[in-house]
């Protein structure tokens, strides 16, 4: 017995040393070095109720503090004791240590949860003890602290949704930066039917067959010098390669490994933004012309793949035209070939990856094969992947698309000085920041020639749906709206005229009436695939494997009317001459880089100032537009 209160005595001055050196560091740094205290966090009116929700394994990573500060007073920051060494707390500690050893900790500690943040009520020591032996969990009996919902802040309303998603997983260790996550990993396990064995439940399944070992990789892998928790990382994951039987190391270790490097770029390095040329221009040269003819090289292989066919589809046909026209260009250099109505996501991955096979180059030329294709591209590194669609690029795939908002800006230019009735419509796809942007780009041109025009934004919640734009078109009509304007391009022979710009005329009803065309946006996806083509022949654009060896940052490449690969195209005889001069100039402008159409001032529908007067948009915050410019007066989706 005096041999083992030895030991725990000799214990205590290990872990009391730790946590004065702790303290003092904390200190130093300009921080109490304490836990925080419970009420020392709370207001009186911060709490709209408590609950107590059971006795459960708490992870001891996830208790932070204790209810009272006098008791805060005798810990550091990750609850180790600093109670003098002839103390009686030291005794109990040493006590508690013995008895740890011989039988376990038997009673549960009871805690208060506020925010997914637990506050030790009964229990400090224990804690404290199993904290220092690094243990992973403690059982407790808990009581939730509801936060009042009456304010705006973000956290809150993550944690309501985390609230929800405890409720029905029973988990308390993960966690999202931004509310939607919860949602989403809800909406996952919803649709997750394993085979349970020896768990009671999907979600007890889940915590220990996927996100446990998840997080061992991750971690492993780096993941605790990220930003992002092990949630964001895990829902990543989910959308690349969907919810797996189970993580393992041999099966899941290299995949992590290739996540946590696209996880870490995202977070460290803005992408490189190519605008109009990709890289220097390829080498040309006398010496490389004999070679060639001395030693040809084997054809490129490129390979574009599509959602939709050249038949009903108008995004579908314009990069097609685009792959034929750079085939003919680089005659005797590539050779090409097109997959078409690759739209369910798990076919995508297998065609994609069939693909990579056989191919230097792939192409993907829909937003929604972005996944397939990341997932397709971490297997298959030696293969230049390229996806088009407005978001940030990854390692492994570089993204394409071009600087729509320059020609949204004009249309609305152009509907803002023709309309009659100060309502215009305005009807985009999937509501996401990226066309919302598109919105806020037209609404902006709009207002720039009217102050007096308002638009109703409708989204058909689909990406290249004619006949969902119509319905959306009926819909404005019946609101008075006498000018719309649609992003989805018509199918080939498509003659109805509603599409890009147009007005409504001679109306006999919101289901029959006469469209009067102005102008479209157009697309030439050739000069595009030419030159990229032409950076992967002459070296310049290397493979993803070279590029994460050369730590180099990711590439967007996002292209404007300045290299003709997104144009605007008028109805002439429908737009009076000043008008048509007007935009001619405005467009002459933008070509040049005079006007920017995000240039400050510029307010949303709260009356925020989302950029000043001598300010522009950046191209991150291009990309992550959650509002909506002041002259959109409502949103809906149809």
């Amino acid at each position: 017995m005096e041999e083992s209160l030895l030991k725990a005595r000799q214990e205590y001055a290990q872990a009391r040393k730790k946590g004065r050196q702790e303290h003092l560091s904390g200190v130093a740094q300009g921080r109490s070095g304490f836990i925080p205290s419970l009420d020392g966090l709370l207001q009186n009116d911060a709490i709209a109720s408590e609950i107590s929700i059971g006795t459960h394994e708490i992870p001891l990573k996830k208790i932070i503090g204790t209810v009272s500060h006098s008791r805060a007073l005798m810990f550091s920051e990750s609850f180790l004791p600093l109670a003098k060494s002839n103390s009686e707390f030291m005794l109990k500690w040493a006590q508690l240590y013995m008895s740890q050893l011989a039988e376990g900790i038997r009673e549960p500690v009871k805690l208060y949860e506020y925010l997914n943040w637990f506050y030790v009520n009964e229990g400090n020591k224990r804690v404290s003890l199993l904290k220092y032996l690094d243990a992973y969990s403690i059982r407790a009996d808990v009581t939730r602290l509801l936060p009042s919902k009456q304010t705006n802040d973000p956290s809150i309303e993550t944690y309501y949704q985390f609230v929800e998603f405890n409720n029905v997983t029973g988990i308390f260790d993960i966690w999202f930066k931004k509310p939607g996550g919860f949602i989403t990993m809800l909406d996952y396990l919803g649709n997750y039917k394993p085979d349970l064995g020896l768990y009671k439940d999907k979600y007890q399944l889940f915590y220990y067959k996927i996100y446990k070992p998840f997080r061992k990789l991750y971690f492993e892998a780096g993941g605790d010098q990220l930003k992002c928790t092990t949630g964001d990382a895990l829902l990543k994951f989910l959308d690349i390669y969907g919810l797996p039987q189970e993580v393992t190391k041999n099966e899941h270790e290299k995949i992590i490994h290739s996540l946590f490097i696209e996880l870490q770029a995202e977070q460290s390095a803005e992408p490189q933004i190519v605008e109009a040329e990709p890289m220097s221009e390829p080498a040309d040269g006398l010496v490389s012309t004999i070679l060639d003819k001395l030693s040809p090289s084997p054809l490129l292989r490129v390979a574009f793949i599509h959602s939709g066919n050249v038949n009903t589809s108008g995004w579908t046909f314009v990069h097609e035209q685009g792959r034929l026209s750079a085939q003919e260009s680089l005659q005797g250099q590539i050779s090409t070939n097109s997959i078409f109505d690759v739209s369910e996501e798990s076919k995508a991955y297998k065609v994609i990856s069939e693909a990579a096979e056989t191919s230097d180059v792939i192409f993907t030329a829909s937003p929604d094969l972005l996944h397939p294709s990341l997932q397709a591209a971490l297997k298959y590194p030696g293969v230049r992947f390229f996806n088009c669609n407005r978001k940030w690029s990854y390692k492994h795939v570089w993204t394409y698309f071009g600087r729509s908002y320059e020609v949204r800006f004009i249309l609305g230019v152009i509907a803002g000085a023709l309309t009659r009735t100060n309502t215009i419509g305005f009807i985009a796809g999937m509501e996401i920041p990226e066309t919302r942007a598109s919105a806020n780009a037209f609404g902006l041109g709009a207002a720039s020639v009217n102050p007096y025009a308002r638009i109703h934004l409708r989204w058909t919640g689909r990406w290249d749906d004619p006949a969902a734009s119509r319905k959306c078109a009926y819909s404005l009509c019946s609101q008075g709206v006498d000018i719309v304007s649609q992003n989805v391009l018509p199918p080939p022979g498509d003659t109805s005229g509603m599409y890009g710009l147009y007005g409504i005329r001679e109306k006999k009803d919101c289901n029959n009436f006469d469209v009067v065309h102005y102008a479209q946006a157009v697309w030439n996806w050739g000069i595009f695939y030419q030159r990229i083509l032409e950076h992967v022949l002459s070296g310049t654009l290397k493979t993803s494997k070279k590029w994460i060896e050369q730590k180099a940052s990711p590439i967007n490449f996002w292209w404007g009317m300045d290299s003709q690969v997104i144009d605007i195209e008028y109805t002439k005889e429908n737009i009076p001459p000043q008008v048509l001069k007007t935009v001619e100039h405005i467009k002459t402008m933008i070509v040049h880089k005079e006007l920017n159409p995000f240039q400050g001032p510029i307010t949303d529908q709260a009356g925020t100032i989302r950029f000043r007067e001598d300010t522009a948009a950046t191209y991150r915050e291009m990309l992550n537009q959650s509002w909506l410019v002041d002259n959109i007066i409502s949103s809906e989706t149809v």
